[in-house]
């Protein structure tokens, strides 16, 4: 039960994780304030790596059931239908939990998710993108919708981040499991002559549910001189720096990321091929490197020796008078194992 309670409506919000995947910070609360019909519920998760965020479960008040008389929740004949008011309110109320959730969870990444009852650019949602929450879907779904209503569609069920959660987010795409399908083959029972429910994902709501992916790793970055860098448990970006460092990604799917060639001489103990990924696209940049092949160009070339594989990088390919320099030595990985696209990004 979190801190606050869930409230009295029937239809309330729950929350559901992999402790595989994620530990709790913490326990979860709901915010209380009186103007949500059903509370928010927030919980804060770190994972492998010690990175945080929280995540915030929402179900404004329906747009149906309309109040009698002309009050400010009565249809205002904009398109929003009723208690846009109300919902308003709620968001403003929501702002200020989060802003509760931050200064106590030890982190400012906020995912608020749920059935807001707003679709993208009303009201309620612009309360909340005008003051610091990014619309994700708008962000990577142009066409987004996750409700159809009379033949029309729209999106009522948000993944909205903080700004600082914004930039960990590497996409966002309703699932399209139950908008486009037809009622008939749903849990209910009313209006149906015949009952065509399966136990399936297929109209098991009549809302699409929301996907979010994130990247939560953690940066690990050394200094101007000699490094012995160890990553976490979970996944790293590791950047050694300038001078000859020793890496260690540690578990997790680990980038190791190389920006000047005077980042030269490093090793990597615990390379894993089709896991760990060494990041080039910095080093390329800078070098001037205009083509889509490097290897096949020779400006990166891939060495096997008695310490395991090398990674060398020759500024002007195969066609230049420079030599190629060691970058960074992979300890127990020949060149045999190296998939260009998958480990190198080339």
């Amino acid at each position: 039960m979190p801190i606050g309670g869930t409230g009295g409506d029937a239809i309330r919000v729950a929350m559901i994780y992999k402790p595989g995947k994620l530990t709790l910070v913490g326990q979860a609360r709901s915010d209380t304030n009186g103007v949500h019909n059903r509370p928010p519920l927030a919980q804060t998760f770190a994972a492998a790596n010690g990175e945080r965020f929280s995540v915030i479960v929402n179900h404004f008040k329906s747009k149906g059931s309309c109040p009698s008389g002309s009050g400010v929740d009565a249809d205002q004949g904009d398109g929003q239908g009723c208690w846009n008011a109300t919902r308003v309110a709620q968001s403003q109320a929501l702002l200020g939990f989060i802003s509760q959730i931050q200064s106590t969870s030890g982190s400012s990444d906020v995912m608020v998710v749920g059935d807001i009852n707003a679709y993208g650019k009303e009201d309620p949602i612009r309360e909340m993108t005008n003051n610091g929450l990014v619309d994700q879907i708008a962000r990577f779904s142009v066409f987004g919708y996750s409700y159809v209503f009379d033949g029309e569609a729209g999106y009522l069920d948000h993944g909205l981040a903080s700004s600082s959660l914004s930039a960990k987010v590497t996409g966002a795409i309703h699932w399209r499991i139950n908008a486009d399908e037809p009622s008939v083959i749903d849990y209910n029972t009313e209006f149906k002559p015949t009952d065509y429910y399966t136990s399936t994902v297929y109209r098991s709501s009549d809302h699409d549910p929301v996907l979010v992916g994130l990247s939560l790793r953690k940066a690990v970055n050394g200094t101007t001189g000699r490094d012995t860098l160890v990553g976490t448990a979970g996944d790293d970006v590791i950047m050694g720096g300038p001078n000859s460092d020793v890496l260690t990604g540690g578990a997790g799917a680990d980038v190791f990321v190389y920006v000047n060639v005077r980042d030269a001489g490093d090793r990597i103990t615990d390379f894993v091929p089709g896991t760990d990924r060494i990041d080039l696209s910095d080093l390329l940049e800078i070098t001037g490197y205009p083509g889509g092949n490097a290897i096949a160009d020779g400006v990166v070339r891939l060495v096997d020796s008695a310490a395991g594989l090398v990674l060398q990088i020759d500024v002007d390919g195969t066609a230049g008078p420079l030599a190629a320099r060691p970058l960074v030595t992979l300890t127990g990985v020949t060149a045999a194992q190296i998939v260009a696209a998958r480990d190198l990004g080339l």
